[in-house]
């Protein structure tokens, strides 16, 4: 089922987060108002509990990113890596902004937030896709032999290379039908 690259994208999606805090730590600490001890470091420093749901979420996010991937024929290091990419810019960052905007937080922290939901789900989408390129588990599900809609029994198969993932209609035991019926 793919368990291991699914624990193995979110974990990588949780050291990315690490990384990407580390570096923006002081930015991040004004931005959010988070309360910060004696040491100027965030006083929740020592419970797990943040770390943990993170982690969590990573491993939640790189399930669900799998799921998408392999419904979407999207099987290479390249399609991965844009379409996390995409998941993070366009679905995820979004909401963050919404939810921060209405709550009156700083743009520095819908950026920072914003940017860690984008690149980290690009680094999961990537390590998904190479681990799963490499293990096997990105292969496309059978297509139905025909749909509620179209009474006529059609397969679908991949033409020219096989690597363009394109796909194409082959009729059986009938002519291509017209555009009129």
């Amino acid at each position: 089922m793919g368990f291991l690259s699914v624990l193995a994208a979110g974990v990588a999606g949780f050291a990315f987060g690490a990384v990407w805090y580390t570096v923006l730590a002081e930015k991040w600490m004004s931005a959010s108002g988070v309360p910060l001890d004696e040491n100027g470091v965030p006083a929740n420093r020592s419970d797990p509990i943040p770390y943990i749901t993170s982690l969590l979420g990573a491993i939640l996010v790189a399930g669900m990113m799998r799921h998408t991937f392999q419904l979407s024929g999207i099987d290479t290091a390249g399609k991965g890596l844009v379409s996390g990419l995409g998941i993070g810019l366009f679905l995820v960052s979004p909401w963050i902004a919404t939810f921060y905007s209405f709550g009156a937080r700083p743009k520095s922290l819908i950026l920072i937030d914003g940017g860690y939901a984008t690149f980290g789900c690009a680094v999961i989408g990537l390590v998904l896709t190479l681990l799963s390129i490499r293990k096997g588990f990105c292969r496309r599900s059978p297509e139905p032999l025909s749909t509620p809609l179209d009474p006529h029994p059609t397969r679908v198969s991949e033409t020219g290379s096989g690597r363009t993932g394109r796909m194409t209609p082959v009729y059986r035991n009938r002519e291509k039908p017209s555009n009129n019926q």
